[in-house]
Formats: C-alpha cells, structure tokens, sequence
C-alpha cells in the first residue's frame, strides 16, 4: 500500500516539474516575465496613465431611481463582548 502511494505522489510531482519547467520555458521565450532592466516601455505605461486619468465620472447615477430603489441586505455586526486585555497571561491575573 506504501509503494503505491508512494509511486503517485512520485508521478504528481514528476509532473508538476514538468508543468513548471513547460510553462517557464514558454515564459521566457516571448518575454512575458523576464525583463531587462532599461527595456520596458515607459512612453506606452505613461500614455495608459493619461487615458486613465482623462475619464471623467458623472455623479448623477448616485441620483438615478435604479440606484436610489437598491435595497441592502446586509447584516449589521453585532458587537461581541472583548476578551481578557492580555489572552497570554496565566488565568486570574487581568
């Protein structure tokens, strides 16, 4: 019984070091997570930034009816009694 499970997690971490060792290597070749210092393309994240920061929101949904007729089913949290100041000091010392 030993010997066969012993022989499947052999299998299954066989083949997870497999799986890692594929999708590294698939990684590496177009470029996905190994990158050099001095060749990422800060021209094209400094105009994705501009396009975020040109949006603008309109406040007027907050005074929509399909936001205003929004029911909350939330539950309150109750407040619960605290414990004693100091869990780790030995009992009948607080």
């Amino acid at each position: 019984m030993k010997k066969i499970i012993l022989t499947f997690l052999s299998i299954i971490l066989l083949a997870g070091i497999g799986a890692f060792g594929f999708y590294a290597y698939t990684y590496a070749d177009d470029g996905g997570l190994i990158t050099t210092p001095g060749t990422s393309d800060s021209g094209q994240i400094i105009s994705q930034l501009r396009q975020l920061e040109a949006i603008q929101l309109s406040k007027t949904i907050f005074t929509s009816q399909a936001f205003t007729s929004l029911i909350d089913y939330g539950i309150p949290v109750v407040p619960e009694p605290v414990s004693r100041p100091n869990p780790f000091a030995p009992i009948g010392q607080d």
